[in-house]
């Protein structure tokens, strides 16, 4: 099993980066776990920041969940995408990959602010991404034991 944390601004290209993912790893089952998931109702995402802790503690438990079920699958790639602007974030998926001593890579998704504020989908306010921007955690951040992320960039 081979395990990416996505990282990126909302419409920094994680969804791209997926759509391209599967089709160079024909074969392989790519499952994506998302706290976005948690905000669907019937094709609509309906955001309520007042949920946002338990969309993310729901994201974590169905990332646990896809790790027992498949764990000594090899032709498994398990995608966490959210935003993990932080290293608080992206911590606890990290922890747990390493763990169960899972292949695991950190991507970051790169565009220009004015690209994800234009590309974003999900309706995230010009000013919140520029705050996301503020609150980004480079790799230079990283504890010595965490992969170097890979970059994918989309502008």
């Amino acid at each position: 099993m081979k395990v990416i944390i996505l990282r990126g601004l909302p419409g920094s290209g994680k969804s791209s980066y997926v759509r391209r993912l599967r089709q160079e790893n024909v074969g392989c089952q790519v499952v994506v776990v998302s706290s976005d998931y948690f905000f669907e109702e019937e094709g609509e995402y309906n955001f309520d920041p007042s949920k946002l802790g338990e969309a993310h503690g729901k994201c974590l438990v169905c990332f646990i969940h896809e790790i027992e079920r498949r764990f000594d699958r090899k032709d498994f790639i398990l995608v966490v995408d959210n935003t993990n602007v932080t290293l608080v974030e992206m911590a606890p998926y990290v922890a747990i990959s390493q763990a169960y001593g899972l292949e695991l890579h950190i991507v970051d998704c790169k565009c220009s602010i004015t690209n994800s504020v234009k590309r974003n989908t999900h309706g995230v306010p010009e000013s919140t991404v520029f705050k996301m921007a503020e609150l980004w955690q480079g790799d230079n951040e990283f504890p010595s034991y965490w992969p170097k992320p890979l970059v994918f960039e989309t502008d």
